[in-house]
């Protein structure tokens, strides 16, 4: 037996998710928000990892009724918007035209690889990202969100990033588990740690790139990091790999 097409798996979700959703024909009730590192200091073979992994995305992890955002992280994550927002469409029995849906589908994924041609074309022009601020939009986006039954965080990053809380591409720095607390704690204290309540984040585009001091023990440090800062936020960090193929969060 051939295993079920992406239409039939949607169909089914929605199947389950009850009769009114389906009357309705409503869109966004996945919502998915990518932050893509759009600094020239992810160096090495980084960029490729996290370009492949926007394209795999694009291709074949997006579906209908799931709502898109796509943002770049950079050094004006405070003030930048949106390079892609848009909701399309759910699949429904009632009052649908499966062939529109598909279309819609495809202009999606279109779209989204508008957006990194965007981010290829300006990569050169960031040398420092912000990404707890680009985080942090995010979680507002999802917070105003009250429609969306699944939200999940999509980050292409190598790992080295920075804030004004931290940076990770100083080798100087020793990203232990007392340093990592303490930075969490500090973003608590000044109510800047995103609140991203029942979100499962996906990292991918790890990689040490050509950095010679990024050891495995500051690699390890900085996923050990992320890994508390996802916690504290009230999210599940359910993939940290090189490629976003068999992260849970996404179809496969």
């Amino acid at each position: 037996m051939s295993a079920p097409s992406p239409l039939h798996v949607a169909i089914a979700l929605l199947l389950v998710a009850g009769s009114a959703g389906l009357l309705a024909g409503c869109s966004g009730e996945t919502h998915v928000e990518v932050l893509a590192s759009n600094h020239h200091q992810a160096r090495g073979n980084a960029w490729p990892l996290e370009r492949d992994a926007f394209l795999q995305l694009a291709n074949t992890g997006i579906q209908p009724g799931w709502h898109i955002v796509v943002s770049p992280i950079s050094e004006r994550s405070f003030a930048l918007q949106a390079l892609y927002d848009e909701a399309l469409p759910a699949y429904s029995f009632v009052g649908t035209n499966f062939y529109q849906q598909d279309l819609a589908k495809k202009k999606g994924q279109a779209d989204v690889k508008k957006a990194l041609a965007v981010l290829d074309a300006n990569r050169a022009g960031s040398d420092r990202t912000e990404i707890i601020a680009a985080i942090g939009s995010a979680a507002k986006r999802f917070g105003g969100d009250k429609g969306s039954s699944k939200k999940i965080l999509v980050i292409l990053s190598s790992g080295f990033e920075q804030s004004s809380v931290i940076n990770m591409a100083d080798y100087h720095l020793d990203l232990n588990e007392a340093t990592a607390k303490h930075i969490v704690e500090h973003l608590q204290q000044l109510g800047t740690m995103p609140q991203l309540s029942g979100v499962d984040v996906c990292m991918a585009g790890i990689t040490a790139g050509d950095h010679q001091w990024a050891d495995q023990k500051r690699l390890v440090n900085i996923e050990h990091f992320w890994e508390l800062f996802f916690t504290s936020a009230g999210a599940n960090l359910v993939w940290y790999e090189p490629t976003l193929k068999g992260c849970p969060a996404l179809p496969r």
